[in-house]
């Protein structure tokens, strides 16, 4: 069970930074841990958002998931109908205008507390002090981070956490 659990941690993925366009569309967050990803964006448009990698590629399988004019919406899906992995850049874009999208933000692998791209020690470092009480001086600056910190997606960064970013830490050095 630990073992499908730190496997599950380590594939959880994060956008690291929030978009918006001139259309309305704002996307905030992608978080893929295990089979489900959890995509959070808000938009003032009646068209429907559209996820797009930069070489123009659609990073959704289905066109019309992201329909929720006028309001901030938290969209949990099966991982299966994206196709992002660490270091894309992917936009938001109206399907009325594919040419109205959000500025591009890079997917963040869960477990890379601090964005620098990649899961290690530094990480582990600011985890534990966080953990403890202990000034972490930057982090977490956003939301964001917090989500890349909670390895289980348990809602709070804790000793589980830790055991799973150090699986995390494992597999990536192996």
């Amino acid at each position: 069970m630990f073992k499908s659990a730190s496997l599950a941690a380590f594939a959880a993925l994060t956008l690291s930074a929030t978009a918006h366009a001139g259309s309305g569309i704002a996307l905030e967050s992608i978080l893929v841990s295990g089979d489900n990803v959890r995509v959070e964006f808000s938009s003032k448009i009646r068209s429907c958002g559209i996820l797009v990698h930069e070489d123009g590629y659609k990073a959704q399988r289905k066109s019309n998931l992201f329909c929720s004019p006028g309001v901030s919406q938290v969209f949990e899906l099966p991982s299966r109908v994206l196709d992002i992995v660490p270091g894309d850049a992917i936009q938001m874009c109206a399907m009325s205008n594919l040419s109205n999208c959000t500025d591009f933000v890079v997917v963040r692998e869960a477990g890379d507390l601090n964005g620098d791209g990649g899961i290690n020690v530094i990480d582990l470092m600011l985890m534990h002090a966080d953990i403890m009480g202990e000034d972490t001086y930057a982090w977490p600056t956003s939301e964001l981070d917090e989500l890349a910190g909670d390895m289980n997606g348990d809602g709070e960064i804790n000793v589980i956490d830790i055991l799973l970013l150090i699986e995390a830490i494992k597999a990536e050095t192996w």
